[in-house]
Order: structure tokens, then C-alpha cells, then sequence
């Protein structure tokens, strides 16, 4: 059975059900989410100029991720970790415009820094759940 979303792209119920299933596991615990965002910045990060704002850390948590960016070239990748399709990258540039880091940019930052990276990927990572889970729940069922 293949589902199609609104891209046009098709995945199988069976896909589609381990990509829900991989990203509700991210998603399950703030530590969990934590150490899969950090393993992910880990594996892709650059050195990147020391007066680059996209890098600099904004609480002592963030001294680890200082001098250190990922490179918005590598988003492919970041996506491909949880099986999500590359049609699916407007959404993470949509999600980093909408970052405070990014309110006044132009042009997209050649690297994000680790809390624009760890903020913006949970929104993503949720909206993608959101999007191929066949149950939809609402406010009003709830009240």
C-alpha cells in the first residue's frame, strides 16, 4: 500500500510508520532528544570564525559548541538520519527563519550554530511526525 504526501513523493504504510516510529523515539525524553541532537552537531560540525554570531554559544551549557557550526550544506544529512525525504528541507529553512538567531537575516547562514540547530530540528522533526501520522487530534477533543 503507498501512501503519497503532497510533495507528490510516495512511501509504503510501512515507511511511513518507521519514520513515525524513529522520530517519536527522538522525541520521547528531552535527554534523548538532547543526545541525538548533540551525536548529530557532533558528526557534521566545521570550525567556524570566532566572531560568528550563528556559532556563538549563548549559555555555559553551549562552552562545548563554541567555534563550532553546522553547515546548512549538510541539512541533506541531518534529514536522511531520521529517513526523511530531501522534499522535506523547505520546512527546516521555514522553521530556521522563524528563530530569533534568524529574524533579520537575508540570506540564510552558511552554518548554524548548536541552539538554532537543537530548537529548530525538534519543530521540524515534530511536523514531519505530524504529517504522516494517519490519526489527526485536536484541541477541541480534548476540551
Amino acid at each position: 500500500q503507498l501512501l503519497a504526501d503532497r510533495s507528490g513523493s510516495t512511501r509504503t504504510y510501512n515507511d511511513s510508520l518507521q519514520l513515525v516510529t524513529d522520530i517519536a523515539g527522538t522525541l520521547s525524553s528531552h535527554s534523548v532528544y538532547r543526545a541525538e541532537v548533540q551525536a548529530v552537531f557532533d558528526e557534521l560540525k566545521v570550525a567556524v570564525a570566532p566572531g560568528d554570531v550563528a556559532a556563538s554559544p549563548v549559555s555555559p551549557a553551549d562552552d562545548v559548541n563554541a567555534g563550532f557550526g553546522l553547515p546548512t550544506s549538510a541539512l541533506t544529512q541531518v534529514l536522511q538520519r531520521w529517513s526523511i525525504s530531501e522534499d522535506q528541507l523547505p520546512v527546516f529553512w521555514a522553521m530556521l527563519r522563524q528563530h530569533h538567531a534568524h529574524w533579520d537575516s537575508c540570506a540564510m547562514p552558511a552554518t548554524i550554530g548548536y541552539e538554532a540547530f537543537e530548537a529548530v530540528l525538534g519543530k521540524v522533526l515534530r511536523r514531519v511526525r505530524d504529517k504522516h501520522l494517519c490519526m489527526r487530534v485536536s484541541r477541541a477533543q480534548f476540551v
